[in-house]
């Protein structure tokens, strides 16, 4: 699992809008509220039985970055779709540093 949900954007998800204007009618130039390309997780099996999360980035660590992507055509007012997307991921795992669990 990663986590936190309350976090928000969520790195792990991924949708067109993240790339484009808030008229979808040209790049997110920094604009919009939303990772870019590269993004950094942090995961752990236990995430949603620990007491705390204190430690617990230990678990797991991810950094996904998208190396290509296609999003659908640019139409003002709407949202942009993914049409394809490549990336890259490299996780790390580690011992769980959970032990209220």
């Amino acid at each position: 699992m990663t986590g936190p949900a309350h976090f928000v954007p969520i790195a792990t998800e991924i949708e067109g809008w993240h790339f484009r204007n808030a008229n979808n009618t040209g790049p997110n130039t920094g604009g919009m509220n939303a990772p870019d390309e590269r993004r950094v997780f942090t995961f752990s099996p236990r995430w949603n039985r620990c007491r705390s999360s204190k430690g617990i980035a230990q678990d797991g660590r991810g950094v996904l970055e998208i190396t290509d992507m296609d999003l659908t055509k640019m139409e003002e007012g709407k949202n942009a779709g993914i049409v394809k997307m490549q990336f890259r991921i490299r996780l790390t795992v580690a011992p769980s540093a959970c032990k209220s669990c």
